[in-house]
């Protein structure tokens, strides 16, 4: 009796212990288990910690649960803080997870990991994947990052510009001087060998010989005289003849230098050729009105939808991996999809926000519950004023993909908003309207922005136009709006950004375009023509050399031709004297004659 007594309490308490400890490791065996069919049907790595399980209900709560993004190792898809929620009983002794209700706290969408995910889906995945939207938008900004330089216009006229203008300027003047320098050389050292070839210094030296040592007062008789009068007046004709060669030679010497002094006009056409390449080189061509508009406001446009549109690519990336993809074969269909949460009250994180509102329709398996995803939250600042509201749906069926996302915001307070480098909009009121709208590949977001009392800070730097020209447009307008539309389909993307004083900014801009370019061209042609004028100056002491390498030959031939031609008149001279006082003594003589006969 005593044995049968032991054996039906070993049979009864056997259970009652496992139970026991069952209940006493409720939370482990739990967390294993959530973990685990997370990780299989989202198919990326999830964290559970802080779990407790009610002792006796279907009450569960965790103290943090992040959930990896399938696609981006190194992002999370969601993360929540404090979580409770109550589950039906029968869909669980089916394999399936209905949450009756949901509250979760600090819950996230979209942030960055420090830890590389751990990989948990062994199926293969495309070796490429579409590009997205928040990619390409980001890749877009940094193209119009690229191109903001060539909308800054500050001081253009500065030697700093000036000079990194003409870093880039191929001159043409220096070679055209050095080919002009070895043309003038080359018809100098012509012209020196055709005035050799004359020889006139041959005969200037034969007219000095043929009077050397002639001397009229040692003429022996009146013919002699008369012989050497002949001889002189030949050396004069001679002379004479030899002048009007030296004058023709003096004429063309001349035209040779009036047609070398011609590349120093052309010097200076030179230079004006230089100066207007240079001049070409001024990227100051004012771009069409949107580029001015699209590249001046797409920075504070990008910063505000970029981090939105990766929220929403995340959430559609987490509600399309809770999908089913059916039931495994040799498995009999289930009656509740294996997620299925019918409410849930929420508190999200968004930046400065609080938003609170409800999700219903987060299922595993949409045509189960036959209505898409939803979700309406509404918040405000900690401690501003404003308000925020965030309402869409979401739907991911195995025909086409769909999210409608709508997001506004009004009378937030703005803090500083940066246009660009140097200008800032501070102060006043911002209204953000935001619509995505996606279908299939096909991403549509609308987006208006409406700043209200703004006003105009910042140094302006190289942007002083837009600066001075935004305090203008913004004293014409009751307030500045900026809309934009993004268009993405298959990885090509479009964006179009307009705003209500773009037509003004165009007008201030062309100004400012046609100012600065005018200060750079002046400055840009003093520059070019100081750099140049030492060409200028070696040009001119080349040609001052060939002037007088051409000239001073024949100088010295005519300064030679009058010495001889002076001594060729005084040698008549002292004939036509020694003919005179021989012809006064026969006079004489004749006279005594006379007179000594007549007496």
């Amino acid at each position: 009796m005593k044995k049968w007594l032991i054996g039906i309490a070993a049979v009864l308490g056997l259970p009652l212990v496992a139970v026991a400890l069952l209940w006493v490791c409720r939370n482990p065996i739990i967390t294993y288990g959530l973990t685990h069919s997370a990780e299989a049907l989202v198919g990326a790595e999830v964290s559970l910690e802080g779990v407790k399980a009610g002792p006796f209900g279907l009450t569960l709560a965790w103290e943090r649960l992040v959930v990896a993004d399938p696609d981006n190792p190194w992002k999370n898809v969601v993360e929540t803080g404090s979580c409770r929620l109550t589950l039906a009983g029968p869909p669980l002794l089916k394999g399936c997870v209905v949450v009756e209700s949901l509250t979760a706290n600090e819950v996230s969408v979209g942030k960055g990991r420090r830890v590389k995910a751990r990989s948990v889906d062994s199926s293969p995945r495309p070796e490429s994947t579409p590009e997205s939207l928040s990619l390409w938008l980001r890749r877009k900004l940094e193209t119009d990052a690229k191109e903001l330089p060539a909308l800054s216009l500050g001081d253009r006229g500065s030697p700093e510009i000036v000079r990194e203008v003409m870093a880039g300027v191929d001159f043409q003047t220096p070679g055209l001087v050095d080919r002009a320098r070895a043309d003038i050389k080359a018809r100098v050292t012509r012209w020196q060998w055709r005035l050799r070839a004359h020889d006139y210094k041959g005969p200037l030296r034969a007219v000095g010989e043929a009077l050397a040592g002639e001397d009229p007062t040692k003429a022996e008789s009146t013919e002699a005289l008369a012989a050497l009068s002949e001889k002189g007046e030949g050396l004069k004709r001679d002379l004479k003849r030899m002048k009007g060669e030296l004058r023709a030679e003096r004429g063309a010497a001349e035209a040779e230098v009036a047609h070398l002094r011609r590349w120093a006009s052309s010097y200076r056409g030179w230079v004006a050729q230089d100066v207007k390449g240079a001049v070409a080189l001024v990227h100051t061509k004012a771009p069409d009105l949107q580029d001015v508009g699209g590249t001046l406001f797409s920075y504070h446009q990008a910063e505000m939808l970029i981090p939105m549109v990766a929220r929403l690519e995340s959430l559609g990336a987490l509600i399309c991996a809770l999908q089913e993809d059916g039931a495994e074969s040799g498995e009999p269909p289930r009656p509740w999809p294996r997620l299925w949460v019918r409410h849930a009250d929420l508190e999200i994180n968004a930046g400065s926000y609080l938003l609170q509102g409800t999700v219903t329709g987060l299922s595993s398996r949409e045509s189960k519950t036959g209505d898409p995803f939803t979700f309406h939250l509404q918040g405000e600042p900690s401690l501003q004023a404003g308000n925020m509201e965030v309402k869409g749906d979401v739907s991911c069926r195995a025909d086409v993909y769909r999210q409608g996302v709508t997001v506004r915001a009004g009378g937030i307070p703005q803090g500083e908003m940066v246009l660009a480098p140097g200008v800032h909009l501070t102060g006043g009121e911002v209204d953000v309207t935001v619509a995505y709208r996606a279908r299939g590949e096909e991403v549509r977001v609308e987006s208006l922005l409406a700043v209200t009392g703004g006003e105009v800070t910042g140094d302006g730097g190289e942007f002083r136009w837009f600066q001075q020209a935004l305090k203008g447009a913004l004293g014409r307008v009751p307030a500045l709006e900026v809309e934009s539309v993004v268009t993405f389909v298959g990885g090509e993307g479009r964006w179009d950004l307009v705003s209500n004083v773009d037509a003004y900014l165009a007008i201030r801009f062309d100004e400012a375009v046609a100012r600065e370019t005018k200060r750079l061209t002046q400055g840009l042609k003093a520059e070019v023509e100081r750099h140049l004028s030492r060409h200028g100056m070696v040009l001119e002491e080349e040609l001052a050399v060939a002037e007088q390498r051409i000239l001073s030959p024949l100088e010295f031939l005519e300064e030679s031709l009058r010495r001889e031609e002076l001594a060729v008149d005084r040698f008549l001279a002292g004939v036509d004297k020694e003919r005179a006082k021989r012809q006064q003594v026969i006079e004489e003589k004749g006279m005594d004659a006379l007179m000594k006969w007549k007496y």
